[in-house]
């Protein structure tokens, strides 16, 4: 089979308009997640197990910084304590 010009222009032309595959559910998440970058959100404990007392009465904050192409680092406070990421 011999292919003119027009006809390879046609096919690339075809494949081009090709659907593109809607993201997968990772990709939707972590694109949401890209889109929070340099924000930050506070929050309280809304159930916690008996006894734990870790987060009880602290201010909670996260902070969805330093993104990078594979990687966002988001540090979370809980009162004064900021060693988590």
């Amino acid at each position: 089979m011999r292919l003119t010009a027009a006809t390879l222009t046609v096919l690339v032309l075809l494949v081009g308009c090709a659907p593109e595959e809607p993201p997968s559910p990772q990709d939707q998440f972590w694109a949401a997640l890209e889109a929070l970058c340099g924000q930050a959100f506070g929050g309280t404990v809304a159930e916690a197990p008996a006894g734990d007392t870790t987060f009880a009465n602290r201010a909670l904050v996260m902070h969805v910084r330093d993104c990078q192409e594979g990687e966002i680092r988001i540090p979370f406070h809980v009162g004064e304590d900021r060693s988590r990421t």
